[in-house]
């Protein structure tokens, strides 16, 4: 078990992730901001009211939710918890969408 789930990589600023399932995943320091991007575009199409058409998460949103919370620094952790209301607020709107498909068909 590591000591952190992130590590500054000299060459090229990776952000390393050490996942609680074990392994590690590689990811440019650009996917922070890719990843707050696809983010945007998931509520976006929330507020549309298209939430089928959401986009799937950013690989790096994916594998920061498997890293707990005391293997983050503080900076990551506040991504993290993001990502995790991003997610949350995407299923319940699908969920509350297929309970109207089903109580008006």
């Amino acid at each position: 078990m590591r000591n952190s789930g992130i590590r500054n990589e000299n060459e090229g600023h990776a952000i390393v992730l050490y996942p609680e399932s074990g392994g590690r995943r590689r990811f440019a320091a650009s996917a922070v901001v890719e990843n707050a991007g696809r983010n945007f575009e998931r509520v976006w199409a929330l507020r549309r009211g298209r939430v089928e058409d959401a986009p799937d998460p950013h690989p790096f949103g994916v594998a920061l939710m498997e890293v707990p919370d005391d293997r983050l620094p503080p900076e990551l952790l506040s991504v993290k918890r993001e990502q995790l209301r991003t997610e949350n607020l995407l299923s319940k709107a699908r969920e509350t969408k297929r309970a109207y498909r089903r109580l008006y068909s």
